[in-house]
């Protein structure tokens, strides 16, 4: 898959993590451990093993209601510069397209609209990104850094702004 990057211009580079990163190095390598386990990311590396540059992006630890800790690759760091930057709003693989998830109102409209007692059932889609590849001619733009090793996605991870329409 294309991650959709259209800019002619490399992506800034950084090797610093967010604070939340840094503050919880267990979370990320949890996630790094994971990931790896799943074929996912590539690393740990010393130096990039690509041919071209490898783009490092930090991460950082945002948590759900329920307090669970998810790492995000922040993609869209830093503004001006970043992969999401290159990436539309508007099209993907040259198509137009609009993607809107659904929120509560669409589920309270589904409920009135069906009735008491109608049955809805929720499925947790966070991992079907983590699912599909990057062309490997994208790699060298989805690195990250943690305790001096180099890693690189080969799935689209979360915060890619093209992963949902991948999806």
């Amino acid at each position: 898959m294309v991650i959709g990057y259209t800019s002619l211009a490399t992506p800034a580079s950084t090797h610093a993590n967010h604070g939340s990163a840094v503050a919880a190095t267990d979370v990320v390598q949890a996630y790094l451990d994971k990931e790896w386990n799943l074929g996912s990311l590539c690393g740990p590396f010393n130096t990039s093993r690509l041919i071209k540059d490898l783009v490092i992006f930090p991460t950082q630890i945002v948590y759900s209601r329920s307090e669970k800790p998810w790492v995000v690759v922040d993609l869209s760091f830093p503004i001006g510069s970043s992969v999401n930057d290159g990436i539309p709003k508007d099209t993907y693989l040259g198509e137009p397209c609009t993607l809107r998830l659904p929120g509560i109102d669409a589920f309270v409209d589904t409920i009135r609209q069906l009735g008491a007692g109608c049955w809805l059932f929720k499925k947790d889609s966070s991992c079907a990104y983590r699912q599909l590849r990057i062309d490997p001619g994208d790699y060298h733009l989805l690195g990250l850094q943690h305790h001096n090793n180099l890693y690189f996605d080969i799935a689209p991870p979360f915060g890619l702004r093209s992963a949902a329409m991948m999806c």
